[in-house]
């Protein structure tokens, strides 16, 4: 949840959204091993991962953030949105 949360925080720009819709086509895309020894298959498995363009500090930042929105009393959210309403009045 929280890498995808991430990777769509990146994406509200536009030059970062081409980026990382344009790192998804490569030619490693398709899986035509068929005819490759069982060796070479293995070792690209284990090599050829997907490099997202996030850190370990955006994930960090944004699982905190999710903890502390659970951690949040339901009846203190839904008495501070009613006061909100009562004050656009």
């Amino acid at each position: 949840m929280a890498e995808t949360l991430a990777i769509a925080k990146h994406m509200l720009r536009k030059k970062e959204r081409n980026d990382i819709l344009d790192n998804n086509y490569c030619r490693y895309t398709t899986d035509d091993h068929d005819t490759l020894p069982d060796w070479f298959v293995h070792d690209e498995r284990r090599h050829n991962k997907i490099i997202l363009p996030i850190t370990k500090d955006e994930v960090t930042a944004i699982r905190y953030n999710l903890q502390m929105i659970k951690a949040a009393d339901p009846r203190k959210v839904a008495e501070a949105k009613i006061r909100k309403k009562i004050k656009a009045r």
